[in-house]
């Protein structure tokens, strides 16, 4: 929880400071695809302004905040990407 809480306090900091990692959503979802074949996992609001996207391939991946204007920024970005299996406590010893 406090990993999530530090993105999201970073994601409404990050279109004021990363003038060159923004662009409109529609570019950077296309730009993603075509450049990594990264696709979105999932999103969610971090603001009522904010939104929080996670994009990966399998092996790498991106995290973006896309702004109510359109504009998108990314985040973070890196390879090793690893999906979650969730443990089932029933079958665990």
């Amino acid at each position: 929880m406090k990993i999530l809480l530090a993105l999201l306090a970073l994601a409404i900091a990050v279109p004021a400071q990363a003038q060159g990692m923004c662009h409109p959503y529609a570019m950077m979802v296309k730009s993603l695809k075509d450049r990594y074949g990264e696709t979105s996992l999932g999103k969610g609001l971090a603001t009522d302004t904010v939104i929080i996207e996670i994009f990966a391939s399998p092996d790498t991946f991106t995290i973006l905040a896309t702004r109510t204007d359109g504009l998108a920024c990314m985040i973070a970005a890196g390879k090793g990407w690893e999906v979650a299996i969730p443990k089932n406590e029933d079958t665990e010893t």
